[in-house]
C-alpha cells in the first residue's frame, strides 16, 4: 500500500510541475488530490503494519493537504 501510496504523491508531483509557467505557479487541484490520495494509502498501509506513529503523522498530513485543497477550491 505505501508504494501506490508513493506513486500518487509522485504523480501528483509531476501534475503540478507540468502545470506551471513561468508566472503562474498557482497549485494544481490535481497534485493536491493526488497528494491527498497517496497519504491515504500510506496510512491505511500505517495502520495495516502497525505503524502507529507514522499513521498518526500521516494524517496530519492529510489533514493539511486537504485543507490547502479545499482553500484552493475556494470552498472554505
Amino acid at each position: 500500500m505505501a508504494i501506490v501510496g508513493l506513486i500518487a504523491i509522485t504523480l501528483g508531483w509531476v501534475a503540478q510541475f507540468l502545470s506551471m509557467k513561468k508566472k503562474d505557479q498557482k497549485l494544481n487541484p490535481l497534485f493536491l488530490m493526488m497528494y491527498s490520495l497517496g497519504v491515504l494509502f500510506i496510512i491505511v498501509d500505517g495502520f495495516t503494519t502497525k505503524a502507529m506513529p507514522l499513521a498518526v503523522a500521516n494524517i496530519a498530513s492529510l489533514l493539511a493537504s486537504f485543507s490547502v485543497y479545499l482553500k484552493v477550491q475556494k470552498i472554505v
